[in-house]
C-alpha cells in the first residue's frame, strides 16, 4: 500500500519545519508520494509564499515590476536550501519579468500607480520603480513559463 501525504503552509515555513516532515515521513514506509505546497508564515509579521505569489500575479496584470516581491519569495526557498545544506542549483531557477500586451508605461512612462505604492507601502512590501514594457517574440522561447493574468491576454 502506498500513502500519499501532503505538506505546505506553517508545516513547511522554515527549515525547521521541513525537518519535522522528513522525520514524518520516514516513520512510515508507506508514505511514499509527498505533495508539497509553498511555505507558510514564520512568525505574525511574515507574508505567507501564496499571498506573495498572488500579489506578483496583481503587479504583472498591471504592469507594476513584480521583482522586489518575487525576491522576497525566491529568498525564502534559497533560506531553507541554504539551512538544510542542500546542494541543488534553485538560485537559476528563479527569474521573473513584466510585459504586458499593451506596454502602457513605453508610450507615457507613467510609472507604478499611485493607489498600488500606497498599498505596497502599508503592507510593508517593498518595491522599485518600473515602467511596463509590450512582451516580445524572443519571450516566448526564452522562458519556461508566461503567465497570463486573465483570459483577454492569452
Amino acid at each position: 500500500m502506498q500513502k500519499v501525504v501532503k505538506f505546505g503552509g506553517s508545516s513547511l515555513a522554515d527549515s525547521n519545519q521541513f525537518k519535522k516532515v522528513k522525520n514524518i515521513i520516514e516513520q512510515d514506509p508507506t508514505r511514499r508520494i509527498v505533495v508539497v505546497s509553498a511555505l507558510g508564515k514564520r512568525n505574525k509579521e511574515d507574508h505567507k509564499i501564496t499571498d506573495l505569489l498572488y500579489l506578483t500575479g496583481a503587479h504583472l496584470k498591471y504592469g507594476v515590476n513584480a521583482s522586489s516581491v518575487f525576491e522576497i519569495v525566491k529568498s525564502r526557498y534559497l533560506e531553507v536550501k541554504n539551512d538544510l545544506g542542500l546542494s541543488v542549483d534553485l538560485e537559476n531557477e528563479f527569474e521573473i519579468d513584466s510585459a504586458g500586451t499593451e506596454g502602457y508605461n513605453e508610450v507615457c512612462h507613467a510609472g507604478i500607480h499611485r493607489g498600488t505604492k500606497e498599498i505596497l507601502n502599508r503592507k510593508g512590501i517593498p518595491f522599485e520603480e518600473h515602467y511596463s514594457r509590450k512582451i516580445r517574440k524572443k519571450d516566448y522561447e526564452y522562458y519556461d513559463y508566461i503567465i497570463a493574468m486573465d483570459e483577454e491576454n492569452i
